[in-house]
């Protein structure tokens, strides 16, 4: 069982995630790389959504693919019942090689049944030469869904990404429809959701990471929000999708790590779930208190701590207390976090989470496993940070509770 930061032993390594939640169950999605490519994608299951059993791969690329698979979605089917996931393969069309969208059905979750339709790139909207890649739904009252995804509109340079719309009478068969411009423009669709008649939109870019966007229309236009813009960083992910728990919307992501496996590709992790909060005129991200449930799988500890293991710490600290986890220096000051890690130094300044100045103490949260840290200042998600070496054991956080919490 992986803990907090899931990561499969029984793939390779893998990539983006999706998730969806049913009844007591937490379904984590992950691409799957299997002999040098991105193969097909693999399923684990939680009942508390901070601990996973893997189930390995669950659907595998046609022979017809002559690139890699890409990311999809789960969505209720709201004709024959059951689920649907999306996905994508690139594949040779009439001596042109292009991203096609394909679906499968599922009734657990876990075991999927391949449909026999197609969803291709619509050329009056956008190029033929351009991304077609990972529907994200939102459902509409009637049964009908509209969709956000990776496409390339006819009037974007760069064919290398683009955000691209649609919609759909069953979930399977889908419309292309017009995107009405992203301002400024983003790379990779991950997620849109409707809160209060507005569309708040989740969208990537490689060197920038994840953008807060939002809409009064599903199509768009879609504006940057002007607080919390770059909601999660570059250094660890660029992909985040949302997905409904209860009365909640979550958000899940992908760690990325700096470190390779033999066949080049970077390790990566599931990072810890987080809660998504809605306001006027932005998203924010905050701590999701189902992560607390990590304190009683784990034991209180002062010292000789395991550099294998998962960390929980948290506790309340005072204004410019410098923490130390194994070579990074963490300063916690009054308007900013530093992290400084020999000759590189990060600034995180707490007013780009729409956070005020903090007069003399505040509560502190970190998640930490092997090479990824991630940090709340009240409650608040703050940042994400990847070390240049794996977690040594060493740590140095004096009045804080230090949980250390073994995978099993």
């Amino acid at each position: 069982m992986s803990t907090m930061f899931f990561k499969s032993n029984l793939v390779h390594t893998h990539w983006d995630t999706w998730m969806y939640f049913y009844k007591d169950t937490f379904y984590l999605y992950y691409l799957a790389e299997e002999n040098g490519c991105w193969r097909g994608f693999g399923v684990a299951t939680s009942k508390d959504g901070v601990t996973y059993e893997d189930h390995g791969l669950v659907l595998k690329a046609s022979s017809k693919m002559v690139n890699y698979l890409g990311t999809g979605s789960i969505y209720k089917n709201n004709i024959d019942g059951g689920f649907i996931v999306n996905y994508s393969e690139w594949q040779e069309v009439n001596g042109f090689v292009q991203q096609r969208i394909f679906f499968a059905k599922t009734n657990d979750l876990i075991n999927f049944t391949k449909c026999d339709v197609v969803f291709d790139i619509d050329e009056n909207l956008y190029k033929r030469n351009g991304r077609w890649d990972c529907i994200y739904t939102i459902p509409n009252n009637d049964g009908t869904y509209f969709g956000t995804f990776t496409g390339t509109p006819k009037n974007r340079e760069d064919i290398n990404g683009g955000i691209a719309f649609g919609y759909s009478k069953d979930g399977i068969h889908w419309e292309a429809i017009e995107s009405k411009g992203m301002y400024p423009d983003a790379d990779e669709s991950g997620a849109i959701v409707k809160v209060n008649n507005k569309f708040y939109g989740m969208f990537g870019i490689l060197k920038e990471g994840m953008i807060g966007y939002i809409s009064e229309n599903v199509n768009g236009p879609y504006y940057r929000c002007m607080k919390n813009t770059f909601m999660l960083p570059p250094d660890t992910t660029y992909f985040a999708r949302f997905f409904n728990f209860k009365a909640e919307i979550l958000v899940n992501h992908h760690a990325i790590t700096k470190f390779k496996k033999e066949n080049g590709f970077f390790i990566c992790y599931m990072a810890p779930l987080k809660k998504a909060v809605f306001y006027e005129d932005y998203i924010s991200l905050v701590y999701w208190h189902g992560n607390d449930i990590l304190k009683s799988k784990g034991v209180l500890k002062k010292s000789n701590f395991d550099k294998r293991a998962n960390f929980f710490i948290e506790g309340d600290i005072e204004i410019n207390q410098i923490l130390k986890i194994s070579e990074i220096n963490i300063s916690i000051r009054n308007d900013q976090i530093v992290f400084n890690e020999g000759d590189y130094e990060k600034i995180v300044k707490y007013s780009e989470r729409n956070i005020k100045v903090i007069d003399k103490n505040c509560n502190l949260k970190i998640l930490l496993k092997d090479s990824i840290f991630e940090i709340y200042i009240n409650e608040t998600y703050i940042y994400s940070y990847c070390m240049n070496k794996c977690f040594d054991g060493s740590l140095d956080c004096s009045n804080l509770n230090i949980y250390e919490i073994h995978d099993y």
